[in-house]
């Protein structure tokens, strides 16, 4: 679908770099965009599992601290190497939004449409952006507790800011020279910094304290 149009794919000039499908072809869209759909949900799944697991190690105490180094190994609690599998699962989510970003282009300079556009900004809608995951910003929010904690320096550090001083308290971490992620942790009821925070379906963060009184 990338190459060519599955509605021309038997025909002759299909071989022609000059092929191109129609703008609204329904045999591709129809194929192609589940699929990818199917893929971005299964990256943040492994994302946000990975993360979630993360935490729970770091969080341990008493019998499940024992119970995690039994299951993970006893490297798996050490703040280091926590630090590194962060590191590593902000570039698996990072790589990954360029790869998908870089598969809508092409799909619609192949098919002469916008329905990649179309595509990203419905991610964007349903929060299901890789870059939007609440669980991105748990794993920041643990790499600044860690270093801060520790004293663990690395090549990333400098990526990884927060400023609880100004208006906004946010917390970022720089991509790329090009891509930064800022999180706004201010809570849209109280309008303070978020305390014990919790994310709703909206994508939002509050309170849990907020959210539970708001509902």
């Amino acid at each position: 679908m990338l190459k060519y149009c599955l509605l021309h794919r038997g025909s002759l000039s299909c071989s022609s770099p000059s092929h191109q499908c129609s703008p609204s072809c329904s045999v591709c869209d129809k194929t192609f965009f589940p699929l990818l759909m199917k893929e971005v949900q299964e990256v943040l799944g492994c994302f946000n599992d990975r993360v979630r697991r993360l935490l729970q190690v770091h969080l341990a105490s008493g019998i499940k601290k024992y119970l995690f180094r039994l299951r993970y190994g006893p490297h798996s609690q050490s703040h280091h190497s926590m630090v590194l599998e962060g590191q590593k699962l902000v570039v698996y989510i990072y790589m990954n939004a360029v790869a998908i970003r870089k598969i809508l282009k092409k799909y619609d300079k192949r098919h002469l449409s916008r329905k990649g556009i179309a595509f990203r900004n419905r991610l964007q809608t349903l929060h299901c952006g890789l870059l939007q995951s609440p669980w991105l910003i748990e794993l920041v929010a643990l790499h600044l507790n860690l270093e801060e904690e520790e004293g663990i320096a690395t090549e990333m550090s400098a990526k990884f800011t927060y400023n609880f001083e100004g208006p906004k308290p946010t917390i970022s971490t720089t991509l790329s020279d090009v891509v930064a992620v800022e999180f706004d942790l201010t809570c849209p009821i109280c309008l303070e910094l978020v305390f014990d925070p919790v994310c709703l379906g909206c994508g939002h963060v509050f309170c849990n304290s907020c959210a539970c009184s708001a509902d």
